[in-house]
């Protein structure tokens, strides 16, 4: 089962931002037990992330949330819906 199946116009998965990048999470497309886990990471929606780390050898990533790195993995990336945030000044 699919939740949060809206998107804005420009949010794209996770796994296609370039590192460095600050993102707002806009939607989260997975089952309730993959939301919860996120969410138990403090990844939701509405919340700000920065790609630190892109694995080119197996596609995961690390994701600074707050002052915590995560790692995420290209399968859990995909379903993180993600828009850039307005630029920090």
């Amino acid at each position: 089962m699919l939740m949060n199946t809206q998107t804005s116009l420009h949010s794209y998965p996770l796994n296609l931002a370039p590192e460095g990048e600050w993102l707002i999470v806009s939607a989260i497309k997975a089952d309730k037990q993959i939301h919860a886990r996120l969410a138990a990471m403090g990844i939701v929606e509405g919340c700000e992330l920065q790609v630190l780390n892109r694995q080119a050898t197996n596609g995961g990533f690390v994701v600074r949330c707050g002052e915590t790195r995560w790692a995420i993995d290209k399968g859990i990336a995909y379903r993180i819906f993600v828009t850039t945030a307005p630029a920090k000044s």
